[in-house]
């Protein structure tokens, strides 16, 4: 289990993160809600050592960690396909896989395709990396709602073998990955 004890960050003045404690289980999604604004990625800055903890400690992270960010961050010259396997460390055949069941369109570079379709490779790219765990920021925006349900169908697949940090604002996704309310702290709701 990775546990985040008595974490806190502050960036000037303003206290971001005050004492967040709470624990993500070894296989599963556990999901973050919040408002914008209040800190939800600053946790995952946090966890990939972006930023440095002023207090706490985050115990068990594992070494392996790949990550649907808020921005697709793909490389605009390149395919969808040479996006994935220009990085280390990709299973080839889940790529292939993704594409397909993403639908996928890899004959035109990446800065010819659309946000969606764009979002769509950023996805894959995390989900075929050979990771631990999982981070998802944001990850469904700008998915139209049938991709939107492949997509999620193939997170919760991803679950039972792995840890997922979910990260959103909106209780549908929630509620479509069927996590239950645990916990209120802070800001936050935790869902398991």
């Amino acid at each position: 289990m990775i546990e985040l004890k008595n974490i806190h960050k502050k960036f000037n003045d303003k206290t971001v993160i005050d004492n967040l404690s709470f624990n993500i289980k070894d296989k599963g999604i556990t999901g973050i809600m919040a408002p914008s604004g209040t800190g939800k990625t600053t946790i995952i800055n946090l966890m990939l050592g972006i930023y440095p903890l002023d207090k706490g400690s985050i115990i068990n992270l594992p070494k392996d960690i790949s990550v649907v960010f808020q921005e697709d961050m793909l490389l605009p010259y390149l395919t969808p396909y040479k996006n994935l396997t220009i990085c280390k460390n990709m299973d080839k055949s889940k790529i292939d896989y993704l594409f397909k069941t993403f639908n996928i369109d890899n004959s035109q570079i990446v800065a010819n395709l659309s946000g969606g379709m764009k979002r769509r490779i950023a996805i894959c790219r995390a989900l075929a990396f050979k990771s631990n765990f999982l981070i998802l920021d944001e990850p469904f925006k700008g998915l139209d709602d049938a991709i939107k349900k492949v997509v999620m169908d193939t997170i919760i697949e991803e679950g039972k073998a792995k840890p997922i940090l979910l990260i959103t604002h909106n209780i549908d996704e929630i509620t479509y990955l069927k996590l239950n309310f645990s916990e209120k702290i802070e800001n936050f709701s935790i869902y398991k």
